[in-house]
């Protein structure tokens, strides 16, 4: 049995293939954009902020970042331990991640690149964050 689909319904039937497949792209982005977002928690600091700051300093032609008084959101408590910071030296340039440690929420300090820092912030890398 030989059966033919009239050219109205093929038009029909390729339309809603598409719809489905614009949808099941979009749910699945969707989903993956959000569960990303939820899992990376940061914190932003300030320049000479008495909380959540940060200071520059320059010795013998390099470059020094410190963190100061960081707190974390979630627990209301200064950080500890090794912590990644994420800055810019320009407002559109790369982000650049440098491994810091923290005690009593103040970092040791790390040599950067630049002396104007865009958008520098900690991000949480413990357990209390999965997935990072």
């Amino acid at each position: 049995m030989h059966t033919t689909i009239s050219k109205p319904y093929i038009h029909l039937l390729i339309f809603v293939l598409t719809i489905c497949s614009l949808t099941f792209f979009s749910v699945t982005d969707s989903f993956a954009q959000k569960k990303g977002k939820k899992s990376e928690k940061h914190i932003f600091l300030k320049k000479d902020a008495r909380t959540n700051g940060f200071t520059i300093t320059v010795q013998n032609g390099e470059i020094f970042f410190e963190a100061v008084n960081v707190t974390d959101p979630k627990t209301k408590k200064l950080i500890e331990g090794l912590r990644r910071l994420l800055y810019r030296c320009s407002q559109n340039g790369p982000e650049i991640p440098v491994q810091v440690t923290f005690s009593n929420g103040n970092s040791n300090r790390a040599l950067i690149g630049c002396t104007v820092l865009y958008e520098p912030k900690i991000l949480l890398l413990d357990a209390a964050y999965p997935g990072q």
